[in-house]
């Protein structure tokens, strides 16, 4: 087995975390991916209300994963949300 360069105290055997090597680790970050593809396939049209209630209902995950994949989208852009009215692909 070859090693890496130490960086910053730790040795790499170049295994990767499950996030590092495409996979998820969590729920939030299947949630995230899920979304994601409706979202770039045109299945959540653009302008669509997002209710997060409906979409954990719909993937089979609890209202958390998807507030935390939606806050994520939101970062990149995907998604909108305005104070009071929702979020909005």
């Amino acid at each position: 087995m070859a090693f890496a360069p130490q960086i910053g105290g730790h040795v790499s055997y170049g295994v990767q975390s499950p996030a590092q090597a495409g996979g998820h680790s969590s729920l939030a970050g299947v949630a995230y991916e899920a979304i994601r593809e409706r979202l770039l396939t045109l299945d959540i049209r653009p302008g669509d209300p997002l209710n997060d209630e409906a979409l954990a209902r719909k993937l089979g995950f609890g209202r958390t994963p998807v507030r935390e994949a939606l806050k994520r989208l939101e970062v990149d852009r995907l998604v909108v949300t305005y104070p009071r009215r929702g979020t909005f692909a």
